[in-house]
């Protein structure tokens, strides 16, 4: 995973590098309720508040197959923990 592939805000994820996209995500405890779409959802904590969710996505060309989205969530949620990490 490179880093400098990843930009990340307190509300947004860009992925730069193939293939690129924009989405919103959050951590705490999930709330589905408002959310259409695709969607990737990671409970690794053990906790239930304190899952991570990403949503929202806006795909620069299509969106990859099931196994590369998975695999780019992975490291898309590592690099959310290491933003998040950075910061406290």
């Amino acid at each position: 995973m490179k880093s400098a592939q990843w930009n990340i805000t307190p509300k947004t994820i860009t992925h730069t590098g193939a293939p690129a996209f924009k989405a919103s995500w959050r951590s705490g405890k999930p709330e589905f309720e408002n959310i259409t779409g695709l969607f990737w959802h990671e409970e690794n904590s053990g906790s239930e508040d304190d899952a991570l969710l990403i949503f929202d996505f806006e795909w620069q060309s299509n969106a990859p197959e099931q196994a590369v989205f998975e695999e780019l969530m992975k490291n898309a949620g590592s690099a959310i923990d290491n933003w998040i990490s950075a910061r406290f």
